[in-house]
């Protein structure tokens, strides 16, 4: 429990930030790819009504729906719905994404749908990928190979601006622009990332 929530005071802060800066007119609708045992959501979302959540594990699930009646709480891995193109009946202005290693392929199939995304959107990241390339370099890792090509291997180093690539990358395949960035390392030996994306439909 301790490693899960190692950094739960930085996501917490960060989240907190970006709802602070979206405009307060518009309605936060969420898509939380990774519940946990919704301790994010006690301290930011529990004041949001409409969201969807992820939680693999059952009992974990069970809490989260416990936690938020007004939610759809899905008993899965996120990937493969997101991936099919799954309706639920919202239009999402927020992606939070906490997966324990890579984000990318999390990202890329929340981002796969356009019928599910606001024009629009805010992305909240926990990437845990920058341990795996301290460790192993990056080659081995598929989901990087196309940085690799450009960054070269050793992108621990620069991993924070590697990552803005990955997002802008995965983002200009969706049909939207990166637009605003903030992002940090932290954790025990800094291989905890996190950052925030704003997103927007269209070539501007």
């Amino acid at each position: 429990m301790r490693l899960d929530n190692s950094t739960l005071r930085f996501k917490i802060q960060l989240r907190r930030r970006m709802l602070a800066a979206r405009d307060p007119a518009i309605a936060p609708c969420i898509l939380e790819t990774h519940g946990g045992w919704g301790r994010v959501f006690d301290a930011v979302y529990a004041d949001v009504p409409d969201g969807v959540v992820f939680e693999k594990n059952e009992c974990k699930a069970e809490q989260l729906a416990r936690q938020r009646p007004t939610w759809q709480v899905y008993a899965c891995d996120c990937e493969p719905p997101l991936a099919a193109g799954m309706e639920c009946g919202l239009v999402f202005n927020v992606l939070d994404v906490d997966p324990y290693g890579s984000p990318f392929p999390v990202i890329a199939a929340a981002l796969s749908n356009p019928k599910t995304l606001d024009g629009r959107i805010d992305l909240v990241v926990n990437d845990g990928l920058r341990n795996n390339v301290r460790m192993g370099g990056a080659w081995p890792v598929a989901c990087l190979e196309d940085i690799v090509r450009d960054f070269g291997n050793n992108l621990y180093a620069n991993y924070l601006q590697a990552a803005k690539e990955k997002v802008r990358r995965i983002a200009a395949d969706s049909g939207y622009r990166l637009t605003d960035w903030y992002g940090y390392h932290c954790g025990n030996r800094g291989d905890m990332t996190h950052y925030w994306a704003t997103l927007v439909r269209g070539t501007g």
